[in-house]
């Protein structure tokens, strides 16, 4: 029996599609809130879970590599600019071939009649989740289906205007200043350490910033704000994209309309790279400091390199060896927005992370600064099991090491019922992504609690932490908090761990049947000498960051 399907991006999008469509139809999520509303309100939808396989993952890995192997960068010559475009290509990329995979493996099970598309076609901004542009790839792709476009909206953009003036400064000569990308990831502790140090410390920014953070100029922490014009006369080149996925999808056209979309914000990002490079010309800086090393705020670090200055990266996601190429290859995209070759140090904050340096080499310098950006937060009163996980959307997919979506719920519902018939008490950790979500999430699982609140004061309750590959598995072992990789698709194991559920005192575990994870669960809760430092420098955090700061200056 022949099938209408309605692919679907968001909410928003499903309401408009059901409101027009006339007949039976099957709705096809394609991000959590979507499922997550059909799963409530009783609408019949297909579970990605039923149709993806380990194998499109390893796959698509490999024709992702491929496919940034051959992108001519162009004008894009600083490495933090080259990695952008990398990013962006790369996720539309993923978001194409999973929706390719999605509809091939449905169309083998059973016959599409017609396909419904909202017709939405949005850009606003360069990672938005108000873009649409589902509908486009369909339309492109798959040609040999009857598809009904709803509406036909025209590709509209939304223009950013800027309404904040310039920060103007003048830089002392007789001061000191380091330069730092952002004050997010516990960099606050790095700044005050700084500021004791008599350093004043410059955050460079191309947004707004409250009136607050104005007046902390006078403790010496400036904001310094720079507006940015858009410049459509900017000369700069970006060569058109040519890509053939699976020697079956011809690509091109699709990448690149998106590589298009970006050429303003890169020219832009050039724009703003000049203005970097006049802030540490005046301000001579001592140092640079930056977690990130994409796009504006990685370019501190290739211009620190240029102009001979000391910079450190300090990466804030957890880093880890590899086990297979599918792992090598997933582990480099991960790494690619934390990790510089251009800069001269690079804190290896864990054993784990050591472990990623020896496999992954680079031109950085590791130096071993223990735990500088984690929680570190321990508690003797622990009766709760914290389940976190990093979650992506269709816009920016990413597969192998990171659970999808539709896994997310699958695990739930194991959860759910792993709580009620074991009474544990199992708290899920949001991602603040997914916060939208939290009210539909306390309807659906009822035996799992959801929290928004600190990381730090959850890992004080918790007994473990289950998790994928979420960074916080290294908060979570830098609070003394054990940690069980659990891994029921048998895909992805995130670093060394122990395989028998039954080994007492063991920091770290690795458990790929659903039957062995209560039995993890009550191994940890019997073990009396968890050992850690197989996986963590056991010293603390606010002496580490005086430590790296007095061996850097």
């Amino acid at each position: 029996m022949s099938k209408n399907i309605c692919p679907t991006q968001s909410i928003e999008e499903l309401k408009f599609n059901l409101s027009k469509i006339k007949e039976p139809v099957i709705v096809l999520p394609l991000n959590l809130p979507t499922q997550l509303y059909c799963i409530k309100n009783n609408i019949s939808f297909y579970d990605p879970i039923e149709f993806i396989k380990n194998d499109f993952y390893t796959d698509v890995l490999k024709e992702s590599e491929n496919l940034i192997g051959k992108l001519d960068t162009g004008d894009l010559r600083d490495e933090s600019h080259k990695k952008e475009y990398y990013a962006v290509i790369r996720f539309r990329f993923f978001s194409i071939a999973f929706l390719i995979e999605l509809i091939e493996k449905i169309s083998a099970k059973e016959k599409i009649e017609k396909i419904y598309l909202s017709g939405w076609n949005k850009y606003t901004a360069q990672y938005s989740e108000y873009d649409y542009f589902l509908s486009d790839i369909i339309v492109n792709i798959f040609k040999n289906k009857k598809i009904i476009k709803l509406s036909s909206e025209k590709f509209s953009t939304t223009k950013n205007i800027q309404k904040f003036t310039s920060t103007k400064i003048d830089f002392k000569s007789n001061k000191k200043y380091v330069i730092l990308n952002n004050t997010g990831y516990n960099f606050k502790k790095i700044i005050f350490s700084l500021i004791k140090k008599n350093y004043s410390v410059i955050i460079p920014t191309f947004q707004n910033v409250s009136f607050i953070k104005k007046l902390l100029r006078f403790i010496n922490i400036i904001f310094l704000v720079s507006k940015v014009d858009d410049n459509e006369t900017y000369n700069f080149h970006l060569p058109d994209i040519k890509f053939s996925y699976k020697n079956k999808w011809d690509l091109s056209d699709l990448l690149t309309k998106r590589k298009n979309q970006e050429i303003l914000n890169f020219k832009i990002l050039k724009i703003k790279s000049s203005i970097i490079d006049d802030i540490f010309k005046k301000s001579k800086p001592k140092l640079c400091i930056t977690f990130s090393t994409r796009g504006i705020q990685g370019y501190l670090i290739d211009c620190a390199k240029k102009m001979g200055i000391k910079s450190l990266c300090i990466p804030h996601g957890t880093l880890s060896g590899y086990f297979c190429d599918s792992d090598r290859i997933y582990r480099k995209i991960i790494a690619e927005p934390i990790t510089s070759n251009n800069a001269d140090f690079f804190a290896t904050q864990s054993k784990i992370t050591e472990d990623f340096c020896n496999k992954f080499k680079s031109n950085s310098r590791s130096i071993q600064t223990g735990n500088i950006v984690f929680a570190q937060k321990e508690s003797k009163k622990k009766n709760t099991i914290l389940f976190a996980v990093t979650l992506k959307d269709f816009r920016n997919c990413q597969f192998h090491g990171v659970e999808t979506y539709y896994e997310f719920v699958n695990n739930l519902n194991f959860l759910d019922d792993l709580s009620k018939k074991n009474k544990l008490n199992i708290v899920v950790k949001i991602h603040p992504r997914e916060n939208r979500c939290l009210n539909d999430l306390k309807v659906i699982f009822k035996n799992l609690k959801f929290s928004e609140g600190s990381l730090e004061n959850l890992l004080e309750e918790s007994i473990a932490t289950i998790s994928f590959s979420s960074t916080v598995i290294e908060d979570s072992l830098n609070s003394k908090v054990p940690v069980i990789l659990f891994d029921q698709w048998h895909r992805y194991k995130h670093c060394e761990a122990q395989e028998d559920v039954h080994s007492k005192n063991s920091a770290v575990y690795y458990v790929n049947k659903k039957s062995s994870l209560a039995k993890c669960i009550d191994t940890i809760k019997n073990s009396g000498n968890i050992d850690f430092k197989q996986y963590i420098f056991d010293t603390k955090r606010e002496n580490n960051i005086e430590k790296t700061i007095n061996k850097l200056l």
